[in-house]
């Protein structure tokens, strides 16, 4: 059996930079949404994976994003500065989640998980502003890729 049919380095690398990043709002905004079928322990297990998987996905389409944009040599740079946005915005975004929660809706989860939802599908709004155009993100080096 091959086992290299759906290789996901291959998968992704084949998407252009806008159809990841818009592959990976959806992500983003089904797996904010499934938490309102969260039921037990076992749902618990596959959603947290699933979001793991569409964080994943996220981060690699921005990062691809960060990485062909900047000028040469500043990578790095640009690659601090992301993560420290993503990390301050991250906080910002639990700050202000509680707040609703205790305050707006509550202490009512249903509504703060449609409002994240929404948020993350209000990016598609963006993407076209990006004026990315049909550039793939085969730059990026997968480990499968990198034998040969």
């Amino acid at each position: 059996m091959d086992y290299r049919r759906f290789d996901l380095p291959i998968f992704f690398s084949r998407l252009g930079l806008r159809h990841l990043l818009n592959l990976s709002i959806f992500l983003g905004t089904m797996s904010s949404t499934s938490y309102l079928l969260l039921s037990g322990e076992v749902s618990a297990a596959v959603l947290y994976f699933c979001s793991g998987f569409a964080a994943m996905v996220s981060l690699v389409a921005t990062l691809t994003l960060a990485a062909e944009r900047c000028p040469s040599r500043s990578e790095g740079f640009a690659f601090a500065i992301l993560l420290s946005i993503i990390n301050f915005a991250t906080t910002v975004a639990d700050l202000v989640g509680s707040f609703i929660y205790d305050h707006v809706f509550t202490r009512n989860l249903a509504p703060l998980i449609l409002v994240s939802a929404t948020c993350t599908a209000f990016a598609f709004v963006l993407v076209p502003l990006l004026h990315l155009g049909e550039t793939r993100g085969a730059s990026i080096c997968w480990p499968s890729q990198q034998a040969n």
